[in-house]
């Protein structure tokens, strides 16, 4: 279709490689009481993302915040099987970063993440857009809703 995926460059925080829609939230993530983990579904209602289902998704959020016991809300979503297929931040987080080693070490569930990514994602990516995720070769690319 000729389309051109824009590329962004950023850090890894996870290696691996994802290919998923995005869901773009605006606000930072509180993923303690943010999400449910029997779902998947993002349950903070103050959230932007209200409803949504992180199930398979590319998330992009700026960052996360809240209690450290976020880190185990985002394990636990990954081990029931509903996390996001990977994750962007503006800026990774301990909450997030320590429940992604930690699903790769006791699920080997590879959640491949970014940060710091250039140009800001957040001029970039739209919900609905096709995402894949290189965070092995530290950059993502996106395909626009709209292109297909």
């Amino acid at each position: 279709d000729g389309v051109m995926p824009q590329t962004l460059e950023g850090r890894t925080i996870v290696a691996g490689f994802a290919r998923a829609p995005a869901l773009v939230g605006q606000k930072p993530f509180m993923l303690a009481y943010g999400i449910d983990p029997k779902s998947g579904r993002v349950i903070d209602q103050r959230h932007d993302l209200y409803g949504q289902s992180v199930r398979g998704r590319v998330l992009l959020f700026p960052h996360g915040k809240g209690p450290t016991s976020g880190s185990m809300w985002l394990l636990e979503t990954i081990r029931r099987g509903n996390g996001p297929a990977a994750i962007l931040n503006r800026e990774s987080d301990a909450n997030v970063s320590t429940g992604l080693i930690l699903s790769e070490l006791f699920y080997r569930r590879k959640i491949p993440s970014l940060d710091r990514l250039t140009p800001d994602p957040f001029n970039v990516i739209r919900t609905g857009d096709v995402v894949e995720v290189d965070a092995v070769r530290s950059r993502v690319r996106v395909w626009p809703r709209s292109a297909k």
